[in-house]
């Protein structure tokens, strides 16, 4: 694997699944801008539609009417936010976009409950049961046993073929 496999999560209500991209900082101005930080230099464009989620609220789609770098951050103007107020309810929303394939290294967290977990030498360590999120890495729970989801311990992910290969770190499953 060449980079950190990186997971997200989806609300299960949604019918089309979303990839977490950002969140929105702040407002911007009394004409509803909004300033966005962007994770992993995803790239957002004109025209694009975007939705904010936030627990259990979704919001959106919302285009994007202009875009435009501003310091470390994304100034943006959307369809349907066009005064400071309604811009205002959607301060730390997280930001989403529709996708048919994930890049490279990503995957859907619910993807990998039930994918079985074998070392590299081919033994069977079990079947991934629920998916931690720790804050540093995301962990895979398999019966007693916990995975950490780092390029330093998982050898591969195949979603397809629900395996997940891990490479034989002594005194990981002892």
């Amino acid at each position: 694997m060449t980079s950190e496999p990186r997971l997200n999560s989806s609300n299960s209500a949604i019918e089309k699944r979303l990839l977490k991209v950002g969140r929105v900082v702040k407002p911007h101005g009394v004409k509803g801008a909004l300033l966005f930080s962007v994770e992993n230099n995803f790239e957002i464009k004109q025209g694009q539609k975007i939705y904010f989620n936030r627990s259990e609220v979704l919001t959106g789609p919302f285009e994007i009417k202009s875009i435009r770098r501003h310091k470390n951050l994304l100034l943006s103007e959307l369809e349907g936010i066009s005064d400071m107020n309604t811009a205002e309810k959607y301060r730390g929303f997280a930001i989403g976009i529709r996708v048919k394939a994930l890049p490279e290294n990503f995957f859907w967290t619910e993807d990998l409950v039930g994918c079985e977990i074998y070392r590299v030498s081919g033994e069977k360590i079990g079947v991934v049961e629920e998916v931690m999120k720790t804050g540093a890495n995301d962990v895979l729970v398999c019966g007693e046993f916990m995975v950490p989801v780092v390029k330093s311990i998982i050898e591969s992910i195949d979603i397809s073929n629900r395996k997940i290969v891990i490479k034989n770190i002594p005194g990981l499953f002892e």
